[in-house]
């Protein structure tokens, strides 16, 4: 077993800090709400917007 350790916070090589990136970026792109249905949905839908195509580079 190898393990590969990464920079803190290096989007360049961490690709989740790079995810976790355009997922806040489309999260915020949506109108802000009081409504925990509402909120919840954006959520889910700012997660599965992310490319699985990023996520393999």
């Amino acid at each position: 077993m190898q393990v590969i350790f990464y920079p803190h916070f290096h989007c360049e090589c961490n690709f989740i800090e790079n995810n976790w990136g355009y997922t806040k970026h489309v999260y915020c792109q949506y109108l802000e709400s009081s409504n925990q249905m509402e909120l919840e949905q954006n959520v889910m839908s700012a997660l599965e917007s992310d490319p699985i195509v990023s996520m393999c580079q």
